[in-house]
């Protein structure tokens, strides 16, 4: 990890479980190399309870606009994966009838890993 966890994200066990935010972030990392992850929803926004699922936004290098489900132990990560212009260009959106997560995960959320600084930058946009 290249940051350290903020006090509030509790990153070495969670609530009723025996998975952190630290080991999901790991795992991300691992399989898809993302160039930094947001944790937002319950989590982000300290809401987490046992049986919540963790939501995730990863800074893809490459993958535009993918949703998927991993599951760490007893943690199920629903995440959402696109490319920082992708992501920037849904943050812009100024449609009146836009339902946009992504800006809304943005403005609630918290960068999990820091990765190449791609995730904060998105927070400070938003």
């Amino acid at each position: 990890m290249n940051e350290t966890f903020p006090s509030w994200l509790n990153p070495r066990k969670m609530e009723g479980g025996h998975v952190s935010l630290e080991d999901i972030a790991k795992l991300v990392i691992a399989s898809h190399d993302p160039l930094g992850i947001l944790v937002y929803g319950s989590c982000g926004r300290d809401h987490w309870h046992a049986g919540s699922d963790i939501d995730l936004i990863c800074v893809s290098r490459h993958e535009q606009n993918r949703h998927f489900m991993m599951t760490c132990g007893e943690v199920v990560a629903d995440i959402y994966a696109s490319t920082f212009s992708l992501l920037e260009q849904s943050i812009r959106s100024d449609t009146r009838t836009n339902n946009n997560f992504v800006l809304d995960a943005f403005v609630h959320g918290r960068p999990l890993d820091a990765g190449d600084g791609s995730a904060q930058a998105l927070v400070s946009l938003a």
